[in-house]
């Protein structure tokens, strides 16, 4: 059963409004402004100076580039 046009573009929009969301959160829980957020964002941290706040802005960086590519 293939999807239609149309379900194909709501499930497109269904997951960029989801991003967004997602975005926006993980950005504030970093202490990041969202509004300054592009693709060409470039994480602030190294494995060595904080692993779990690399591994976030790795996470926040993958988001981002998923939403510019929807």
């Amino acid at each position: 059963m293939a999807l239609s046009a149309a379900q194909k573009e709501a499930a497109k929009e269904e997951a960029k409004q989801y991003l967004e969301y997602s975005i926006y959160v993980l950005a504030l829980v970093l202490g990041v402004n969202p509004d300054e957020l592009d693709e060409n964002f470039v994480n602030p941290e190294t494995p060595e100076s904080n692993e779990s706040r690399y591994k976030s802005f790795n996470n926040l960086i993958q988001q981002i580039q998923t939403y510019t590519a929807l």
